[in-house]
């Protein structure tokens, strides 16, 4: 995945199977999120599972 804004020119040796459109945080626009198993996050933050935090226009202006 490829999470800097602009172009990208794929290798010869990828594909591209998707592209997604990120949910643009606001001051009235947040993400609810809940850890379905233990991992670290983008932000580099240890989540468990079942914990469950918000992603706000502090953390990030968008997210995917």
């Amino acid at each position: 995945m490829v999470r800097e804004v602009g172009y990208y020119l794929p290798d010869v040796n990828e594909e591209v199977v998707n592209h997604i459109k990120p949910i643009i945080l606001n001051d009235l626009i947040a993400v609810q999120l809940r850890a379905t198993k233990n991992f670290v996050d983008t932000y580099g933050i240890k989540r468990l599972a079942g914990e469950e935090w918000l992603i706000t226009n502090k953390n990030s202006s968008f997210h995917l």
